[in-house]
């Protein structure tokens, strides 16, 4: 079993692109957090800022292989949440990782969005 100094020991280890860190914190009581945090450009002012990704909760029973893949997971995971947010079609941001998964389920009761991406009209 890990301490959360191991945990943290470890993490500082792990570098990525400038800019980008792996921080390790309590969730408010005793289990652990992995975040990315980085600078990036704000989705919708353009500006500059610090980013964070979601969480990533760690055990203190994870070997250090786990840890660090974890970590390389939620770089992976926050590098797919900015090409989402970013990637636009027709100058709309079509697969944006800030849609509400309960506005998209109307609009797809509403029919305002297709389910079948297969079936295209011939123009």
């Amino acid at each position: 079993m890990k301490r959360l100094v191991e945990i943290k020991e470890i993490v500082k280890n792990i570098t990525y692109k400038k800019g980008w860190k792996v921080n390790v914190y309590l969730d408010g009581e005793t289990r652990p957090i992995l975040q990315v945090v980085f600078l990036g450009e704000d989705e919708q002012t353009g500006v500059i800022e610090e980013q964070r990704s979601r969480k990533w909760f760690l055990s203190y029973h994870m070997t250090t292989t786990e840890i660090v893949y974890t970590a390389l997971k939620a770089i992976q995971a926050a590098e797919e949440h900015e090409t989402r947010e970013f990637f636009k079609y027709k100058g709309v941001r079509i697969a944006n990782p800030h849609f509400s998964v309960d506005n998209i389920i109307d609009m797809v009761k509403l029919n305002k969005l297709g389910e079948d991406s297969r079936i295209q009209s011939i123009n």
